[in-house]
């Protein structure tokens, strides 16, 4: 392969005796593959993390060669979010999402038993990969500042079987948790002394285990056993995996609710720009819901197919409602997208609500997409005359005869009117400084008019329709 460095020469290095023996090599790996009836989230052991970091050397790069979930598994997203996040808090070198090469079917409409354990033709995955891609290239997530590194002793080469079916090797095994709180990694020399109860060195596991906070040190993972839930929380990403139905996540500046009774999805966000989310004028949202060929009839239980379907394979509608906090901005536009990355269909306009809270309701199926752009906007105003370049002024106030008369700064081009749920209940195109609209449609209330072009709200007021 003309390769420059020498590379690990199996998946499959469980032990101490075999770290030892290839400790030359500069790059070690591991593999995970889950087709269980339920998500590791749910595990309250930590489910197989540690068995990457038994393969991880001090000082050495790790990759992990293979990570897959088996379609059609209903936590299958999870596998865009939970490593990935490990990945950085244990500062590993690389990752690879399941099977991309063995066969050149790239792009499938449906999947089969040739093809459950590829991700090449599963949407709800690759909806979420590029957000994934981005967090772990922008090396969101930090390392831990602290490291565990194991020491093993001669008996563990001498007399492996005692050793090798302990949690990395040692004579007494430790709590196998410890890779979802701090970095973990192995050195390959003997050491005069093994370590003992090496999980004793952090907090969490040096007595009760609290299953519902099996939180990483670097305080940006958040898992729940208890709920199966799994949060990630940076500045420029978050990412929401599991729980149940109708759950509400209330994260710093962020609340993310399931509206429906689906099975809940991965929901991700990420900026794309070099601000955080709640700073940044556009991010990227995505919902990675359930996705199964058209007439699959499958038993979760022991993963049996009566029938795998005739496809195409499809993503599970499902209603999500996020609040973000982002008192920097007075508008926000969400900009449903199609397959090609670009606008479609007509935007979602969301008003500030106090505090500088946005809330939207993104309806995957009403929008058949699971991407949406997320566009901040400020309001400006004219720095050479500070007379009355941003104000709306409505005459009369209340309506009269039925008919909105109001003035407005040159360069407005619509005209939105909202009721006191927030609700749009109409828009109209203007031109000029002014304009009259009939509202005779309106039911008698308080409403917000707002005056705005592409990029500029140019200002809102208050009128009463009776």
């Amino acid at each position: 392969m003309k390769c420059e460095v020498l590379m690990c020469p199996s998946t499959r290095l469980t032990s101490f005796l075999e770290l030892n023996a290839t400790r030359e090599y500069d790059v070690f790996s591991s593999t995970e593959w889950r087709n269980g009836a339920s998500s590791m989230l749910a595990d309250p052991y930590g489910g197989s993390v540690y068995t990457a970091s038994q393969s991880r050397v001090k000082g050495k790069a790790f990759v992990m060669t293979h990570q897959a979930v088996a379609y059609p598994r209903s936590y299958q997203t999870d596998m865009m979010t939970v490593f990935p996040a490990y990945s950085g808090l244990q500062d590993w070198d690389g990752m690879f999402f399941s099977i991309f090469t063995e066969n050149p079917q790239a792009g499938k409409a449906k999947t089969d038993s040739n093809s459950y354990w590829n991700i090449y033709d599963k949407p709800n995955v690759l909806s979420l990969f590029p957000l994934t891609a981005s967090m772990m290239r922008s090396g969101d997530v930090l390392p831990s500042v602290k490291e565990i590194i194991i020491d093993n002793v001669q008996e563990a080469i001498d007399q492996p079987r005692f050793h090798a079916v302990n949690a990395f090797s040692l004579s007494v095994s430790p709590d196998g948790r410890m890779p979802l709180f701090r970095r973990v990694s192995m050195n390959p020399l003997v050491a005069s002394s093994e370590s003992l109860f090496p999980h004793r060195d952090i907090s969490a596991l040096s007595d009760q285990v609290d299953v519902a906070a099996l939180d990483g040190e670097n305080e940006q993972i958040f898992w729940d056993a208890t709920k199966a839930s799994f949060h990630v929380v940076t500045p420029r990403y978050v990412s929401v995996s599991g729980g149940t139905a109708g759950n509400i996540v209330s994260l710093p500046s962020m609340i993310i609710e399931q509206t429906t009774s689906a099975t809940p999805p991965t929901v991700s966000i990420i900026s794309l720009t070099k601000d955080p989310i709640l700073e940044s004028e556009k991010s990227l949202l995505a919902i990675g819901s359930r996705a199964q060929n058209q007439g699959t009839i499958y038993n979760p239980a022991d993963g049996t197919f009566t029938t795998w379907g005739a496809g195409p394979m499809q993503m599970e509608g499902i209603t999500m409602r996020i609040t973000l906090t982002a008192p920097l901005f007075d508008s926000l536009k969400v900009q449903p997208l199609g397959n090609d990355g670009r606008a479609k269909g007509a935007p979602i306009v969301v008003d500030r609500k106090t505090g500088g809270k946005f809330t939207v309701n993104v309806n995957t199926q009403q929008y058949a997409t699971p991407w949406y752009r997320l566009e901040f906007v400020r309001s400006t105003t004219n720095v050479d005359d500070g007379s009355t370049s941003s104000v709306v002024r409505i005459a009369p106030n209340p309506v009269e005869n039925a008919r909105l008369v109001i003035g407005f700064p040159e360069g407005a081009r619509q005209l939105r009117i909202v009721d006191i749920t927030g609700a749009e209940v109409m828009r109209s195109a203007v031109s000029g400084t002014s304009a009259s609209l009939d509202v005779s449609v309106l039911p008698t209330g308080v409403y917000l008019v707002t005056v705005l072009n592409e990029t500029t709200i140019y200002g809102t007021a208050t009128t009463v329709i009776r």
